[in-house]
C-alpha cells in the first residue's frame, strides 16, 4: 500500500501477523516521513473521543464499551522514504505495534504535502536503483533475522 492510514486494531495486527508467519500473506506499506495520513488515525472516533473528554470515557466504562481501548496499528514492512535533502534516502523496517510506532509528528501536521502523488513518486523514481533487486519475500526473511535496511 502506498500512503495508507493505520487500518486496525491490535486484534487485526494479531490475527494478520499469524498469516505472515503462516506465509501466507504479505504487506510493504510505503510512507513518505512526516506523510500526516500515514501517521493515524490513532484510534477509531469513538476511541479519539474517550481520550479527549473524560465524560465520554467514564460512560465508555458504565455501558461495558471497549471503545476507549481501539487504538489502531500498522502491519508489514515499512519503506519509509526521506526527502532528498536528508543523508539517508529510505529506511525499511517491520511494524511492531508498538504505541509510539508512527505517531503523529506536530511536522507533519504542517507538511500535507508529503502526503501528495507527486512527493511519492519523486521518491520512489530516485531509489529505483536501490530497490529494484529487493523482493517482499526477502524482506520477510530479513525481518526474521532483525535486520533493518537503509540507504
Amino acid at each position: 500500500s502506498v500512503a495508507s492510514p493505520k487500518v486496525g486494531d491490535e486484534s487485526f495486527r494479531k490475527a494478520f501477523k499469524l498469516l505472515e508467519e503462516q506465509g501466507k500473506v504479505r504487506h510493504l506499506r510505503i510512507a513518505n516521513e512526516n506523510d500526516p495520513v500515514t501517521q493515524g488515525p490513532p484510534a477509531s472516533a469513538k476511541g479519539t473521543l474517550a481520550a479527549l473528554s473524560p465524560a465520554v470515557l467514564s460512560l465508555s466504562y458504565m455501558m461495558n464499551s471497549d471503545f476507549h481501548t481501539e487504538i489502531y496499528k500498522h502491519v508489514g514492512i515499512k519503506l519509509l522514504l526521506y526527502p532528498e535533502t536528508n543523508s539517508s534516502k529510505f529506511n525499511i523496517s517491520y511494524s511492531e505495534g508498538k504505541w509510539n510506532e508512527d505517531t503523529l509528528s506536530p511536522f507533519a501536521i504542517t507538511s500535507i504535502s508529503n502526503h501528495y502523488g507527486y512527493s511519492y513518486s519523486t521518491r520512489l523514481l530516485a531509489l529505483m536503483n536501490d530497490l529494484e533487486k529487493m523482493y517482499v519475500n526477502d524482506l520477510y526473511t530479513m525481518k526474521n533475522k532483525n535486520t533493518i535496511l537503509q540507504g
